[in-house]
């Protein structure tokens, strides 16, 4: 199962087009509606945590099954209460009728721990989808009671729905944790097709495949690549390659962030970018024009000065990290 990524960074709750954000308040400043599908929080206005709720419109000729989405726990220390204990996700085609495709209850949640949660099980396109809040977990420490949503990931299957088109579709694709451990647990399970990748410390690792025989079975003719950059671009500036990336239909390209406290990396991750979609040159918008968006509105901008030269446009660090930096340039051929 590969899933995909299908709403892009979002700079307002209109923009990019199709894309439109809506919410049942807004606290204000810094927690609207839609910083929550940039890697940032929504919070709903005080007192007004009750059946909230945060929707996203993908477009009038955009419908797209979501059969998965994550959350990530972003909110301060004195917020940390107010997680989303029990909720809906909800689809619907007009914005008018919504069809519960999913309910929650969530214990306990740790800050700045992602969630993930399967949903859709119809495989029905909707338009329309939001979360609905029946209630959090708790007031926050002063006794406040908000709603939060922080770090949206809405996900489509590539292998049980229809290729998705649209131009500002996002391009990254992950597998769900423990995809290998699950397939290899189904070894006498005569079914075809399923395939996983294992989950190590740089999130990828090796392809398996469930044959007609129905066991597990390392490809041996899997995808062929190449590291050719390995170590740090944690500032901007050019960082030589190994090889030219036009050797290449992909990259792959991995970054982490450091802790603020245990200067350890915390956070890691891939970012896929097709080689199409690489121009090179030296203006500032050739060496912006890739983004991987991080936690707390951090980010890096890269592009590619030519084949062979890594160049970062800008890099933003956060509260949490002491730095943010590009680990490993993967071409995949």
């Amino acid at each position: 199962m590969a899933l995909i990524s299908i709403v892009p960074f979002l700079t307002s709750s209109t923009t990019p087009e199709p894309y439109v954000v809506t919410a049942s308040s807004e606290f204000g400043s810094g927690y609207y509606g839609y910083q929550a599908f940039s890697g940032g929080v929504w919070c709903s206005k005080k007192s007004s945590h009750l059946n909230a709720w945060l929707c996203i419109d993908l477009g009038k000729s955009n419908h797209v099954p979501v059969h998965m989405f994550s959350l990530n726990h972003l909110t301060g220390t004195a917020d940390a209460p107010c997680w989303a204990k029990e909720f809906l996700f909800q689809g619907s085609m007009d914005n008018l009728i919504w069809e519960t495709l999913s309910e929650h209850t969530v214990d306990y949640w740790g800050l700045k721990e992602v969630k993930c949660f399967e949903t859709n099980k119809k495989r029905i396109a909707y338009r329309y989808y939001r979360i609905f809040i029946i209630k959090p977990n708790a007031p926050n420490t002063s006794g406040n009671n908000y709603a939060y949503l922080s770090d949206i990931k809405l996900y489509f299957d590539t292998n049980l729905g229809t290729k998705i088109s649209h131009k500002h579709a996002s391009l990254d694709y992950i597998l769900p944790m423990n995809t290998t451990k699950n397939i290899m647990s189904k070894r006498n399970d005569a079914r075809v097709g399923l395939f996983g990748m294992a989950n190590d410390i740089e999130n990828f690792g090796d392809l398996y495949v469930v044959g007609p025989d129905g066991k597990s079975h390392l490809t041996k003719n899997g995808i062929k690549s190449e590291i050719i950059f390995d170590g740090k671009a944690s500032s901007t500036g050019d960082y030589e390659l190994l090889n030219s990336i036009d050797t290449f239909k992909m990259l792959m390209i991995c970054f982490s962030c450091d802790n603020n406290t245990t200067k350890e990396n915390t956070l890691k991750g891939t970012h896929l970018i097709p080689l199409v979609d690489i121009d090179f040159g030296e203006t500032l918008q050739h060496l912006q024009a890739h983004c991987i968006v991080l936690v707390e509105n951090g980010f890096i901008n890269f592009g590619f000065k030519h084949s062979k030269l890594l160049s970062i446009g800008s890099i933003a660090k956060t509260s949490y990290n002491t730095s943010v930096q590009i680990t490993k340039v993967i071409g995949i051929y």
